[in-house]
Parts: structure tokens; C-alpha cells; sequence
């Protein structure tokens, strides 16, 4: 491990932390602003390094720029009986294998219908049994049972071609304002819920925050409701829109919430994940 000090009383002791998430080096933002063009004073929770002359604003307007980008040769592949006769490389710092249609499978993430999951730290992979608390570690070319599983951890070169496991990248169709389908590796589904019309709303106003209140009002008008709207109401229309994604394999927070504590969202995609509006 390595730290870049700054010498700029506006950059933070702990400003941001680089870490290899789904494949890639990502700079997440810990402390203080973190952004990049073309709106360098809005501040990011995290930004996916590529090089290229890629710029990086910290504090109120320290530049640094990111040329080339080298990710680790060196990782490691699991193979297990239960996942087929292919290794399956592993991308710190988390994965985990689920059972869906009849099949295990190693995914990115920690799911909430995982059966195991996995971590990584300092280079070590362990891994446990969600129905057990104790996690084992998983040495090289020896193969360990967690639960029902016996998973064999491999070291492996990138150039080697072994299936890598990505984050779920997902694409977001609106068929009607409170209506949509979700495509996620290859598969579609139908969804629907009023949750949708407001996650609508956000979309169409990124990147600005707005508030919740507006939201609604301008669904309940959109849909015709005709009655007063409550922040309970609200909260529990998004949390069935994010657990109606969660049931298609998308476990993860779509809003970003307000670092002022006023009740505001923002929708925040990630590269490779896009909505299409409902065009009325």
C-alpha cells in the first residue's frame, strides 16, 4: 500500500482511496470534494480510472491527471463442481456464488440471495456460508467446503482468457411512467409500481438534486391521483422499486441521498448503465 501526499491545506489527510472494483481501478471519494469534468465543483462519490489525460479535481482545485493505468497480472480464479468446468476469475474486493433457475453461479457484489459470499483483503480471499458467522480462508489448490459448496481457489494471469466476473450492468426501459422493463445479461423483465413514476422524476432532473415532494406532486398529477402526499408514502413506493430490482439480480442503492439531510435525492448510474425515458 501507498499514499499520495498533497501539499494543499483544501485537500483532506483522507481524501479518496484507489480500489479494484469489477475489473477496473476506481478512486472512491472518503473525505473532502472529489470531481472531474466538465463540472469539476460537483463532488462524486466515486470516478472509474482509464488514463488517457483523464482529469481529477481534489480539494478546491488541485488537478491531478491520470495517464496510463496498469491493473494486476497476477489474480485468482475459483473452481468449483457446483459452477461448471470453468474458473471463474474473482475481482476484489467481494463476490459471491447464488442459486437462480436451477443453477449456482459466481457473481460480483454481495446479493441478498447469496448462498456464499466471498472477501478479499490484503491479497487473501476468504469465504462463508450466509447461514454461518465464521468465514474460512481459501488457500491455493486446496479445495475447501462452505456449506454445500467445495470451492478451489487458483492463482491466474489476466492474459490467460478466464471468464471474469463483472458488476451487473443493467439497461432501464420506461414503457409507461409508472411502467418499465429491466434487460440484465440478456434477460428482460416487467416491473411496474408507482415507486417507477418517481424514479422517472429523478431521472429527468439529473444530475440536480430535488426533492421528494416534488416528485410525487408532479407524479400523483401525471397518474391522477387526487390525494395529499406523505414522505412515508414516498420512502415505501422506492423501496418497492428496489426490491422489485433487487429480485432480478440488481442489488444496489439507485439514489444517492442528499449530504444535507433535507430529504433530496439524485439518480446516479454507473458507465455502462442507462434508462430510457417514457416519451408519453
Amino acid at each position: 500500500m501507498c499514499a499520495l501526499q498533497l501539499n494543499d491545506p483544501w485537500v483532506s489527510e483522507a481524501n479518496a482511496l484507489v480500489s479494484l472494483r469489477g475489473g477496473g481501478l476506481t478512486l472512491l471519494r472518503l473525505r473532502g470534494h472529489l470531481g472531474q469534468p466538465p463540472d469539476t465543483r460537483e463532488s462524486v462519490d466515486e470516478i472509474l480510472l482509464h488514463g488517457g489525460e483523464q482529469q481529477v479535481v481534489l480539494g478546491r482545485d488541485t488537478t491531478l491527471v491520470v495517464e496510463e493505468v496498469n491493473l494486476p497480472g497476477d489474480l485468482f480464479a475459483l473452481e468449483s463442481p457446483s459452477l461448471g468446468r470453468r474458473r471463474h476469475a474473482l475481482e476484489p474486493p467481494h463476490a459471491a456464488v447464488v442459486h437462480r433457475d436451477g443453477k449456482h453461479r459466481l457473481v460480483a457484489g454481495h446479493p441478498d440471495d447469496a448462498v456464499v459470499v466471498l472477501a478479499c483483503t490484503d491479497g487473501r480471499w476468504s469465504a462463508r456460508a450466509v447461514s454461518e458467522r465464521v468465514a474460512y480462508p481459501l488457500p491455493r489448490g486446496r479445495g475447501v467446503r462452505i456449506g454445500e459448496l467445495t470451492l478451489t481457489l487458483w492463482p491466474y494471469r489476466r492474459a490467460e482468457g478466464t471468464t471474469l466476473v463483472a458488476p451487473p450492468r443493467f439497461r432501464i426501459a420506461f414503457t409507461g411512467l409508472d411502467k418499465v422493463e429491466v434487460e440484465r445479461d440478456g434477460e428482460v423483465h416487467a416491473l411496474a409500481g408507482r415507486g417507477w413514476a418517481y424514479f422517472h422524476h429523478f431521472v429527468v432532473h439529473a444530475p440536480d438534486w430535488d426533492h421528494w415532494l416534488t416528485a410525487v406532486e408532479t407524479t400523483y398529477e401525471a397518474l391522477g391521483v387526487r390525494k395529499a402526499p406523505t414522505k412515508s408514502g414516498f420512502h415505501k413506493a422506492r423501496t418497492a422499486m428496489l426490491r422489485q430490482l433487487a429480485a432480478v439480480g440488481i442489488h444496489r442503492e439507485l439514489f444517492e441521498k442528499s449530504p444535507a439531510g433535507d430529504g433530496q435525492y439524485r439518480f446516479k448510474p454507473r458507465p455502462g448503465e442507462y434508462i430510457q425515458l417514457w416519451d408519453g
